[in-house]
């Protein structure tokens, strides 16, 4: 029986759980991607009144999350790999645009920063899709630890320039959800929560899907305090 996806290049990275002979190659991996789909539905709906296009779209953010993940890891293939890895950065990218209209300046736009966000989208993408490694490092990994560090410096500044005159109480739990979510991905990558009996239930990959879906939602209530209707 030939797989379907055989003679297609496989990823860099390999998970616990094992791969099937299949359509749908690791199912833990790939339904528990549902997770940000059903996240990012209740997000536009949440929304739908709001004004502001950047808050919009933290819903649509979450669903294509869900999509590239559960694409990729329902195929396993080496294409796929980078449109994973660019859900993480689109995620990490949107803290950071958001995080500059917040600075208020003049050429920092709505329209502007959602142009610069698609393109920057595209740019990492394609960085990620050439360049898998360097010096032996993960880039995608790099990248997203990057663009965390550079959302925690973002909110620094605007914590200090508005005196702490709002409330960090829902950033601070989606950074504890995303923190938790990475630490349980080590888990599982490093195969030291690895079990081959529960691998296509539940698995400590899955178990990051599931809570990085979470953390869309405290986001979302944490940038709510600065739509404004702008």
């Amino acid at each position: 029986m030939n797989c379907p996806y055989e003679n297609l290049v496989e990823p860099t990275m390999k998970f616990c759980e094992n791969n099937l002979c299949s359509y749908i190659t690791a199912p833990a991996n790939t339904w528990s991607n549902l997770a940000y789909i059903f996240v990012g539905i209740y997000l536009i709906f949440i929304s739908r009144k709001e004004n502001n296009l950047l808050l919009k779209l933290i819903g649509p953010a979450a669903i294509i999350c869900g999509l590239f993940s559960g694409i990729y890891h329902a195929t396993f293939t080496n294409f796929w790999q980078a449109f994973d890895n660019s859900a993480m950065f689109i995620f990490a990218l949107f803290l950071i645009v958001f995080n500059l209209y917040r600075f208020k300046i003049k050429y920092f736009s709505i329209r502007n920063l959602v142009i610069l966000y698609v393109l920057l989208n595209i740019i990492i993408l394609s960085i990620f899709y050439y360049q898998k490694t360097l010096f032996g490092i993960n880039v995608g990994i790099t990248i997203f630890a990057l663009q965390l560090l550079t959302v925690l410096i973002t909110e620094f500044f605007l914590y200090k320039k508005a005196q702490g005159n709002y409330k960090l109480d829902n950033l601070f739990i989606a950074f504890t959800i995303l923190l938790i979510a990475w630490g349980i991905w080590w888990l599982d990558f490093l195969k030291i929560w690895c079990s081959s009996s529960t691998a296509h239930i539940i698995n400590g990959h899955a178990v990051w899907h599931i809570l990085g879906s979470l953390s869309f939602i405290f986001v979302y209530k944490f940038y709510k305090q600065f739509s404004n209707n702008s």
